[in-house]
């Protein structure tokens, strides 16, 4: 049998997901609701990581696929343990594997 280490944990590209993330805060939470790879279904999104940049106030988010993970669409994040204390003044980015950042709507 033959296997790929091309389908293990991979970064996601927000051109691969079917839908752009969806952002909602409430009460301090924010709230990201993703949708699966349309490049190939067998990779499922598990995890998110986020980055604070206070300097230019953004929040960079990336996320994490794989097979044989648990497939989650929504991801909690307690906006005030990432230091944020007023998310409207904040960018909120999906940053690609590449490093290429993509604006997310909230």
């Amino acid at each position: 049998m033959v296997t790929s280490c091309s389908l293990g944990k991979q970064e996601v590209y927000y051109s691969e997901m079917e839908l752009p993330p969806k952002l909602t805060v409430t009460d301090d939470i924010l709230i990201v609701e993703t949708r699966n790879s349309i490049s190939n279904s067998a990779l499922l999104i598990y995890d998110l990581d986020t980055k604070v940049d206070d300097e230019n106030h953004e929040l960079l988010i990336s996320g994490f696929q794989a097979v044989n993970k648990e497939y989650r669409t929504e991801f909690h994040f307690d906006l005030e343990q990432l230091g944020i204390s007023n998310p409207e003044s904040w960018v909120f980015y999906w940053v690609d594997p590449d490093g290429i950042k993509h604006e997310l709507v909230k």
